[in-house]
């Protein structure tokens, strides 16, 4: 009997067929760490919503678990779905002829250079 479910049942579905629970998993997040997490993220968090994103943060870890237990021997790395090469095409140093332009808005310059102030004595 299948039912239909969000993002967030997903990782406990699978969970539970593998007849575990996300948060009795190897890699697991206490009360403790969501709460220093959401600090450092800079996050307000009320106090009743920690058990829950608790379980979430358990359920991404439970779904990594998972990944690694792939066997990916043997599988090639992979930086592109599509088997294309960019176009090359000459490599010419060159300063982009267009330095008035570039300097043109600058509050100091000279001889198409910026003018700075000095920083270091």
């Amino acid at each position: 009997m299948a039912r239909q479910v969000c993002c967030a049942d997903r990782a406990w579905l699978l969970a539970d067929e593998r007849q575990t629970r996300p948060h009795e998993s190897q890699m697991s997040i206490d009360l403790d760490t969501v709460r220093k997490a959401a600090r450092l993220a800079r996050i307000a968090i009320p106090e009743e919503r920690l058990p829950a994103l608790q379980g979430e943060l358990n359920g991404i870890l439970a779904w990594i678990e998972q990944l690694q237990e792939v066997d990916i021997s043997g599988v090639a790395p992979l930086a592109s779905t599509v088997a294309m090469q960019l176009p090359m095409r000459e490599d010419l140093v060159a300063d982009g002829f267009q330095a008035a332009a570039v300097v043109r808005n600058a509050p100091k310059a000279e001889d198409d250079f910026f003018i700075v102030p000095k920083v270091v004595e």
